[in-house]
């Protein structure tokens, strides 16, 4: 745990350094998203404009919008905006059951 609370930082300023050199490299958004979404506690807050402007850049990726959602979901701000996304997931992905299962969650 001592060791991931002295990465994270390391690793965040990377991916931040990264996104202020060129804002179009469309990978580090994702990256960036994913370490926020495996800190202990996760912070969803923070992950969700990380996740926002990779859906940007991928569109057409379900399990983005997918994972985007689920971030928002976990958010009292975010919340409200996460049923548009799986929506679209289901349009993209109308064989993938989760999908449809979390609709219900968020909608309910």
């Amino acid at each position: 745990m001592m060791r991931a609370a002295r990465v994270y930082p390391i690793r965040r300023r990377r991916w931040s350094d990264a996104v202020a050199a060129d804002s179009n490299f469309a990978p580090v958004y994702k990256d960036l998203s994913n370490l926020y979404l495996i800190m202990k506690p996760p912070r969803y807050e923070e992950a969700v404009p990380s996740l926002q402007k990779a859906v940007q850049f991928n569109p057409d990726d379900a399990k983005l919008s997918v994972e985007l959602a689920r971030a928002m979901a976990k958010t009292s701000t975010y919340r409200s905006q996460a049923l548009p996304y799986l929506e679209k997931a289901a349009r993209l992905a109308p064989q993938d059951a989760e999908v449809f299962v979390l609709i219900g969650d968020i909608a309910h």
